[in-house]
């Protein structure tokens, strides 16, 4: 008999795939309302998934010799919701006057539903490294309009370098684990993993904390978010600015384990977390580089994240805490969106509620010193957000702050533009004149010199490459393995030349006949045998 939580995954991962054929078939279907269907399904579905309860489903499909399987829990679940809980305030903020929500982005939503589910849900990690990649696919091909852009064009070149950067850490982690484990089962592969030797884990950690950090967008290495703001605001957005951040934070609740094997580990992740904390309030206070207002504070927040999971024992507590911050991120889009100075000032309160109810119920847990650290830090983030707000501090981009026109006489309301005719638009309406095509800033820079100073020239780098190698190879040849052939050949003539003077000094000795009567005794022997 079917499983009826299998089922529910099954419908949940291909409803979307089929709303995205349709969507690229049948021009007359409206997208918002697709989506519309698709997002009060995927809640539907997730909450049918908890109600069930938790469990393992097996399946009868395999990949790289593993059975692939999916773990269903309440900590993906309420990820997913959250997340999707914030799509819905989007949209029910913008309705059909999003100019950037084209067909194309709607397909790409769409696709974004079924991979972050299986990405939250797959119990076997190569599936779920897969996934993840796939929506990190979709957050860079979101700031794409039209292949004549150039501009998002090289946004989409930044988010996907970056995006894959952290994902090959991950890929190397994983393989590193499987190989030592002999399984890609997650479970097994991470209890397994804690029994390593030290150096191997020191490996395993890094790669992943390489990808944490990316997924989880802290400066610098949240270049990529900012980036995809300033090329697909508004609820394109959501991919990168969401649904990326929800997966990496499963993503380390499931490697916490790890983390906790080893003191070492602890105290780097609190070290690294306190570290970035103070670096992008530096960059940010003394406008060393360019960091938007969503960026900026959402990092910030992460890096008390990075110091919670370090020092927490209660990590089923956490999933709270991943909530608010998802929450959080809603929170900084109405921050944004907001005219009035003391609403911007109310939204900024709110790490002071997310956190303070973090630390006020797990008080018992954490040392006395790090409690009065994390309420004093999350004190003067408050207040650094409130100054800067009262100070006026411009935000080099606005994700969902959007020009908006009302659609023309005779066009209907959700009639989308072709990527031509949208980019046309948005030139006229002045997004771009608004300043879309100033750079990123410091990691924009390094970003776009490694595309034109490396990548053109990669051709060129293999060439020499190629050229060194067989010269290097011709040296060896000549000065190893010719003159060993010599060398051997020297030899060989020398034995045989020994040889040939042996067999000149035995010839030239004389008989011994005294020793005769040995070949005689041995005749006589014969015919006697012959006779007798």
């Amino acid at each position: 008999m079917l499983d009826l939580s299998y089922l529910i995954i099954l419908v949940l991962f291909c409803v979307p795939l089929l709303a995205a054929l349709l969507l690229g078939l049948i021009r007359r279907c409206s997208a918002k309302w697709i989506l519309g269907f698709e997002t009060g399904l995927m809640f539907l579905g997730l909450v049918g998934l908890g109600v069930l309860g938790e469990r393992e489903i097996a399946t009868s499909l395999f990949f790289l010799g593993e059975e692939i399987t999916f773990s269903v829990t309440n900590m993906p679940i309420l990820l997913f919701l959250s997340a999707l809980t914030t799509l819905v305030v989007m949209f029910w903020h913008y309705g059909k006057k999003d100019p950037l929500l084209t067909r194309f982005h709607s397909i790409l939503l769409s696709l974004s539903f079924s991979f972050g589910l299986i990405a939250l849900l797959s119990g076997q990690f190569m599936i779920r490294y897969i996934a993840i990649d796939v929506v990190g696919l979709l957050a860079a091909m979101m700031v794409l309009t039209s292949f004549a852009d150039i501009f998002a064009l090289k946004g989409f070149i930044i988010i996907f370098q970056v995006l894959r950067l952290g994902d090959l850490g991950l890929l190397a982690a994983i393989l590193l684990m499987n190989h030592y484990t002999g399984t890609l089962e997650i479970s097994e592969m991470i209890s397994a993993t804690t029994i390593l030797p030290l150096n191997i884990r020191t490996w395993i950690y890094f790669g992943f904390m390489l990808a944490l950090l990316i997924k989880l967008a802290i400066w610098p290495f949240g270049i990529w978010l900012q980036k995809a703001g300033e090329c697909a605001p508004g609820i394109p957005f959501w991919i990168s600015g969401i649904l990326t951040p929800a997966l990496g934070y499963y993503l380390l609740y499931r490697i916490l384990p790890i983390i906790h094997s080893e003191l070492i580990f602890v105290n780097l992740t609190l070290y690294i977390g306190l570290g970035l904390y103070l670096l992008v309030l530096l960059v940010k206070s003394l406008r060393l580089v360019r960091v938007d207002q969503f960026t900026n504070m959402s990092g910030l927040l992460n890096c008390f994240l990075l110091a919670a999971l370090a020092i927490n024992q209660n990590p089923d507590f956490l999933v709270f805490y991943f909530i608010g911050l998802i929450f959080y991120r809603m929170t900084l889009v109405l921050q944004t969106l907001s005219r009035r100075l003391n609403t911007k000032v109310l939204f900024a309160l709110v790490p002071l509620a997310v956190n303070g109810i973090f630390i006020g119920v797990n008080f018992a847990d954490y040392p006395f010193q790090f409690s009065a650290g994390w309420v004093m830090l999350t004190l003067l983030t408050v207040m650094w957000d409130i100054w800067a707000i009262r100070q006026g501090m411009p935000d080099d981009w606005q994700p969902f702050d959007l020009l908006r026109e009302e659609p023309s006489v005779g066009v209907p309301p959700d009639e989308e533009l072709v990527p031509v005719q949208q980019s046309s638009q948005l030139k006229e309406s002045g997004w771009i004149q608004d300043g879309v095509y100033r750079l990123t800033g410091f990691m924009g820079h390094i970003a776009e010199w490694v595309y034109d100073h490396v990548e053109m020239r990669l051709d060129a780098s293999w060439d020499l490459l190629g050229q060194k190698l067989v010269h290097f190879s011709e040296l060896t040849w000549h000065s190893v393995e010719i003159r060993t052939i010599e060398k051997t050949g020297q030899l060989m003539d020398d034995a045989l030349k020994s040889l040939q003077a042996h067999e000149r000094n035995v010839l030239k000795r004389s008989l011994r006949w005294d020793l005769a009567w040995i070949p005689m005794m041995m005749v006589i022997i014969l015919i006697m045998l012959f006779v007798f």
